[in-house]
């Protein structure tokens, strides 16, 4: 049974718990990362949280506005070239921040370029408190599919450790399930 981990991750606790699932399996794992302007500052953030506020070129606002942008807009950012065999996968895990009440935008990217078919998918995602309407989207745009399960992680940068442990957990019941 082969396993793949898909995630976007702003800061350290989608990546965190991505890579509890991953390894938790020995699933694969594969991080969408944006390419051009905003893309040196974001995986700058992403790698060295604790710097983000000293990286050249960093300013909050200006990420703020172009993250809700691109949820407004409907943007499809480019994303740094990456590996994905769908046909290589009996279980897709897809995960996300909550980006104004839905998944990230880079999401979108990769479904847009990966048209997923008849495969098992579960979704997780990480917000402050409004979840939206996340995994509804989510679940329209992978229509086809058999979403298996949604797991959803309230305020993770409080609870990392916690959630960590729980996203290990969950990973594993998701397998014993096929």
């Amino acid at each position: 049974m082969k396993s793949i981990v898909v995630y976007f991750s702003y800061d350290e606790s989608t990546r965190a718990l991505a890579e509890a699932m991953a390894s938790s399996i020995d699933a694969d794992l594969l991080r969408l990362v944006p390419a051009g302007e905003f893309s040196r500052t974001y995986y700058h953030h992403v790698e060295n949280p604790e710097q983000i506020e000293t990286t050249p070129g960093y300013d909050p606002d200006k990420e703020h506005v172009w993250g809700s942008e691109s949820v407004t807009m409907n943007n499809k950012p480019e994303l740094e070239p990456y590996n994905f065999d769908p046909d290589k996968y009996d279980l897709i895990i897809i995960g996300s921040p909550v980006w104004a009440l839905t998944y990230a935008p880079p999401i979108g990217t990769f479904l847009e370029e990966n048209k997923l078919e008849g495969k098992k998918i579960a979704l997780f995602c990480t917000h402050d408190g409004m979840i939206g309407a996340a995994f509804e989207n989510l679940k329209k745009e992978l229509k086809g599919n058999d979403v298996i399960q949604e797991s959803d992680f309230e305020s993770p940068s409080s609870r990392l450790d916690e959630y960590v442990e729980t996203a290990k957990e969950w990973a594993r019941e998701l397998l014993e399930g096929l």
